[in-house]
């Protein structure tokens, strides 16, 4: 140590380095001497009552066959639509026989293997909004919106805009190409 002309003690830098990594040290042994004094976790049987600060081991329960796995795969969310603008639709579909609300629905999968996704929305007069996953065809129910006489109508579908030309026609069929372009394939009264 070494006094400055004030009278102060000054530390030298190697005592104030070795003061570092002695107090890092020892809060680094601290934490880890907290850690390992927590007893482990207790079995959860279905019947008793958990804590909420207490971590939940998976325990199965008792009304479950023994050949089915203790944890079952997420559940996917439920399709839906609101009737109120800007008439949003979500569709989540393994197949496209499911029941679809709304004014879209997923008419075919890309991947028969994966599931399907398609939001919607009419966020202003005669624009629609619709992102896709996994869908090859999808069948847009036009009678449906509410549209704007003598105004153009225009899809926004992945990013890819298409003007619809206005006829007298309920339906809409889109089908994805290979390269990924979305084109009308049929329209129906």
């Amino acid at each position: 140590m070494q006094r400055s002309s004030g009278g102060r003690i000054v530390a030298s830098r190697r005592v104030r380095w070795v003061l570092a990594v002695a107090v890092a040290g020892s809060l680094t042994a601290c934490k880890q001497s907290a850690e390992t004094k927590r007893p482990p976790a207790a079995p959860v049987s279905p019947s008793a009552g958990v804590a909420a600060s207490q971590p939940a081991t998976a325990v199965p329960p008792a009304s479950q066959p023994a050949s089915q796995p203790a944890s079952q795969p997420a559940s996917r969310p439920a399709s839906t639509y609101d009737s109120k603008p800007p008439y949003p639709v979500s569709l989540y579909v393994l197949n496209s026989q499911e029941e679809q609300p709304g004014w879209l629905k997923i008419v075919q999968l890309a991947d028969d293997n994966t599931p399907a996704t398609c939001t919607g929305s009419f966020p202003e007069k005669n624009e629609i909004q619709v992102d896709t996953s996994n869908v090859r065809r999808l069948r847009l129910h036009i009678s449906h919106l509410p549209l704007a006489e003598r105004k153009r109508i225009v899809l926004h579908i992945d990013g890819q805009a298409i003007e619809l030309a206005r006829r007298n026609r309920a339906f809409i069929v889109f089908e994805r190409s290979q390269t990924g372009q979305w084109r009308i394939v049929q329209s129906e009264d």
